[in-house]
Parts: structure tokens; sequence; C-alpha cells
């Protein structure tokens, strides 16, 4: 799965863009406590597996992730948060902007 996303940083204004395949980007988690593989799935170290709703496409930090939703025809970038052994999902239009703390 071919994707290109960009990301604007409201705190520099640097933007980062997304691009590649899911299975070119990077699978281990910054704090190296999970890899993404297969592309729908998180291996923990120390836990159990956890099955994502799309596509892995890459980390944010060791807790977040930016995965795809594929639909038909139609790919929603989502992100996700792992807490406890679970993802949260967090969806958001294209134009929102999040200001970091």
């Amino acid at each position: 799965m071919a994707f290109s996303d960009a990301f604007g940083h409201l705190d520099n204004g640097a933007r980062s863009c997304l691009r590649g395949t899911a299975e070119e980007l990077s699978p281990w988690s910054p704090d190296s406590k999970y890899i993404a593989y297969n592309p729908y799935y998180l291996a923990g170290i120390d836990g159990p597996h956890i099955r994502i709703g799309g596509y892995f496409l890459k980390w944010v930090d060791a807790n977040h992730f930016f995965y795809a939703n594929v639909k038909d025809e139609n790919i929603t970038t989502l992100m996700g948060e792992i807490i406890g052994g679970k993802i949260l999902t967090y969806s958001f239009d294209p134009s929102t902007f999040i200001k970091p703390k």
C-alpha cells in the first residue's frame, strides 16, 4: 500500500511528510517495546500482540503511531495510542491543527 500525507508543526513551522509504503517504514517503536508487523499488528516485547485497525504507517513517539484505515477506495489516516496493551484511536480532519504542550 502506497501513501502520502503531510503534517505541519505549529510550534516551529516545520513540515513533515509521510510517504512510502507500510512495509518500508520504521517497524520498532522509539523505546523498542513494540514492533509493527504484517502490517496489521503490533507485538509487545513483554505483552500481547495487538491488532491495529488498518495499515501501520509510522511511529510518532513511544506510544503513538499513524495508520491508514482502508475501506473500499477510501483511505483515512488515523492516530493510535497504546495504553495498557490496548489501542485508542483518534481520527482527525486533515486540516485540523494540534498545538503541542
